[in-house]
């Protein structure tokens, strides 16, 4: 699998998921400053899965109707980086499984998946 790590993803996260072979692009590394449709638009052309906590790429893909990969959102901001990591480390064999063509939505005692528009 292959992720663009919005810039306002933990870094703790980001090297975890390269600790376990997961292919991450951090937004913060190679195109920091960009906007929201920016970011969607590299993932997009590179076949990788977004991973945010920003509520403005459901805006985007449910309103606004814009295509992507698949996105996974972290519903935990107000919770301490250490719980952030610890719930994806717990729910990531399922996210694996089902984000792609999926927008997947993190919370501390599930997941939410609803399908995305298809290109």
């Amino acid at each position: 699998m292959k992720l663009l790590a919005d810039e306002n993803m933990d870094a703790k996260i980001i090297e975890w998921l390269r600790s376990i072979g997961v292919d991450v692009l951090s937004a913060q590394e190679v195109m920091a400053s960009a906007q929201d449709e920016e970011v969607l638009e590299r993932a997009n052309a590179e076949g990788r899965v977004v991973l945010t906590k920003d509520l403005d790429f459901g805006e985007m893909l449910f309103h606004e109707n814009m295509i992507s990969t698949g996105i996974i959102l972290l519903r935990l901001k107000s919770a301490p980086a250490y719980f952030r990591l610890e719930i994806m480390q717990k729910y990531w064999p399922e996210i694996a499984a089902r984000v792609s063509g999926n927008f997947v939505v993190v919370m501390q005692d599930r997941l939410r998946i609803r399908a995305l528009l298809k290109k």
